[in-house]
């Protein structure tokens, strides 16, 4: 074949890729719920609110007097009033304009959702077809969610769906603190083999029917092959009917719901970041390897990268985490049966540089050779971080890992440990942007 025929082959195919794209995100379906009722604040409610929400303006804390029909607070340090007569809420003082008289700004219940905004927000539940197979995904838009905002998919492990982790990882409430759109995508259920006792044979009682993403292992004879015809035989209809299909085009997946972000929602697709646990943490790797064009940076948690580590076509900052006492990964892969060590130790056991710091680095286009050390503190727990910084071609992204003291192979959401992953991933995530 020809140069001209091949670029005209690549054209075309790029364009079918498109073209079905955008065929699934116009088809798909999506039931909308608002999530509760909004709350009216009391005055003294409104007037904490206040303080909060406009420091420049009313720096508290300050008491609450009484003055014929006003609630009011007075700021001496900006000489302002803010204040609330029945229903009627009011500013007074420099913050109005040294109006001669309070200037009504609106009603107690004009400020529900500002004051208590997570019963504001609306639940987005979404069915298409992708690859000829039905997918689900929510959208949760908080009410802070007005333009140009953040978004953070949340991909579950194993097992799990995007409903549990709507419920469970902190970011529908990360999403109401900070106006995010967070997203919580579902993998579709798979039959499969995984050796499980390592003794290289894939064994009856290693055969899964569980929720999977396609995140490089599944589907390969060496790692995670899929079921027989056979051996979906031996399953109930209503069992072999769910995992009755090819292997899930997990990637494409991602750019339909990446597509009806764009063209539906309020999002800055200059901030679109990424959070996998376990096994989503494994499809996280993935995308930020082989799409970092589209997201500004990466959560790794529980889990590592599952497809060849070759430079990606962005080099994007990724953040790494496993819990000291995980079972999984600090056990059974990087061979540390009491725990995964708190300090730079980690950098002389081969199977940590091997299975983390050389793929991630290579990915990243970092330098593994070179990194700080520190342990911070966070919800009164000790995370140990290495960081690497030194780009390899100019680039100043950068690459980290955590070990979280006490975690094991979980998604620490304050619940269930005393750290929650969300409220630190944030802070990572929000100053990565695209280009």
């Amino acid at each position: 074949m020809s140069h001209t025929a091949r670029s005209l082959l690549a054209r075309l195919l790029a364009a079918f890729t498109l073209a079905t794209l955008l065929f699934a995100a116009a088809q798909a379906q999506v039931l909308r719920q608002p999530v509760g009722t909004p709350v009216v604040p009391t005055a003294e409610v409104l007037l904490g609110w206040a303080e909060t929400a406009y420091a420049q303006y009313f720096p508290g804390p300050q008491p609450t007097l009484s003055y014929q029909q006003y609630l009011y607070r007075y700021y001496p340090a900006t000489r302002n009033y803010v204040g609330v007569a029945g229903n009627d809420v009011y500013i007074w003082g420099p913050v109005s304009g040294n109006a001669p008289a309070p200037v009504k700004v609106g009603v107690l219940a004009d400020f529900a959702c500002p004051v208590t905004p997570a019963p504001c927000g609306v639940k987005f539940s979404h069915r298409m077809v992708v690859g000829g197979l039905e997918r689900e995904f929510i959208v949760y838009q908080s009410w802070g969610a007005q333009t140009n905002a953040p978004v953070v998919f949340m991909l579950h492990g194993t097992s799990g769906d995007g409903e549990k982790f709507y419920n469970i990882s902190g970011w529908r409430e990360k999403a109401d603190q900070q106006g995010l759109i967070a997203v919580f995508p579902s993998a579709l259920v798979h039959c499969f083999y995984e050796d499980e006792n390592r003794n290289g044979l894939m064994e009856a009682g290693e055969r899964k029917l569980t929720t999977k993403w396609a995140a490089g292992y599944l589907g390969e004879a060496a790692h995670r092959p899929l079921c027989t015809a056979a051996d979906l035989a031996q399953l109930s209809a209503d069992r072999r009917a769910l995992a009755d299909h090819p292997l899930a085009d997990d990637m494409g997946f991602f750019a339909v719901m990446v597509e009806i972000l764009r063209t539906r929602y309020l999002a800055d697709m200059k901030r679109v970041y990424l959070s996998g646990f376990s096994n989503g943490a494994e499809m996280s790797a993935r995308l930020a390897t082989e799409a970092s064009t589209t997201y500004a940076a990466a959560g790794v948690n529980a889990s590592s990268l599952h497809v060849p580590a070759i430079p990606a076509p962005r080099a994007m900052s990724l953040l790494w985490a496993i819990g000291e006492l995980d079972p999984d990964i600090g056990s059974n892969q990087l061979g540390y049966l009491n725990g995964v060590p708190l300090d730079a130790t980690v950098m002389a056991n081969p199977a940590f540089v091997n299975r983390i710091v050389l793929p991630f680095s290579m990915v990243m286009r970092i330098d593994p050779t070179v990194y700080t050390h520190r342990v911070q503190t966070a919800y009164g727990t000790a995370i140990s971080q290495l960081l690497f910084a030194a780009g390899t071609a100019g680039n100043t992204n950068t690459f980290r890992t955590w070990v979280i003291a006490g975690a094991g192979h979980q998604y620490p959401n304050g619940d269930n440990h005393p750290v929650k992953m969300a409220e630190l991933l944030w802070e990572f995530f929000k100053d990565q942007r695209l280009p």
